[in-house]
Order: structure tokens, then C-alpha cells, then sequence
């Protein structure tokens, strides 16, 4: 670029400067807006974890594990997950598998070469 041409200039939008940058005040340049929260949050268990012992907590444990043995499933399952970790979440999919016949293959390849244009069906080999 030659020194007499000037830059190309953008039109401010999207609360962009004409320089294309972001300006001022946009929603974009203002950050994680949760940072107060999550600063919070810290202070919060930072005071919680100076206030308990450890033998508060064998104490809690104790007890939820005798809640646990007496029959207490919500007990057990709060013993088993800080234990063995979180169970992991299983999601059964029923899937109906089906077998084309080779008539019925061709058939779809034509359909599909027909549909798409430059899609062409394959030799069998």
C-alpha cells in the first residue's frame, strides 16, 4: 500500500469501532460477567474448609456410613459416589438392523445418482 492511500475503513456495527475492533462498552469486550460469582464462590469454600477439622469430617463420614449399613440407600449412594466416583450414566438404544437385498441396493443407487447429480453408482466388484 502506497503511503498517499489511506486504510480501508469499516462501518461501526456490532459494537465495533471503524476499525473493526471491538469498542467500549459492547457486550463482547466485557468479559466473563460470572467472575464476581466465581470469586465469591472461592472466598465462600476458603472459609468453609478454615472452619472444619478432620475430625469433623471422619465424624460426617462415620455417620453416613452407619446411615449407609442401617439401610439408608441415599446414605449408601453418597458413601459409594465420594468411594468409587460417580456412576456413569448408561442409555439403552433399540436398533432394528435390517438386510437389503442386492435388488434393493441397486435401486437406492439409482435413486441417489438421480438425486444427486454427481453422485455416480459404483461397479460391484
Amino acid at each position: 500500500m502506497a503511503k498517499n492511500e489511506e486504510k480501508p475503513t469499516v462501518t461501526a456495527s456490532a459494537g465495533k469501532d471503524v476499525l473493526g475492533k471491538f469498542a467500549k462498552g459492547n457486550t463482547y469486550s466485557q468479559g466473563n460477567l460470572r467472575k464476581g460469582i466465581t470469586s465469591k464462590v472461592k472466598l465462600l469454600k476458603a472459609a468453609f474448609v478454615e472452619e472444619i477439622t478432620v475430625d469433623e469430617i471422619k465424624a460426617i463420614a462415620r455417620k453416613l456410613v452407619t446411615m449407609a449399613k442401617a439401610g439408608d440407600v441415599t446414605a449408601a449412594k453418597e458413601v459409594f459416589d465420594r468411594c468409587f466416583g460417580k456412576a456413569l450414566q448408561t442409555h439403552e438404544i433399540d436398533v432394528e438392523v435390517r438386510t437389503y437385498t442386492q435388488e434393493e441396493c441397486d435401486n437406492i443407487r439409482k435413486m441417489l445418482a438421480v438425486r444427486f447429480v454427481d453422485a455416480k453408482p459404483k461397479k460391484a466388484s
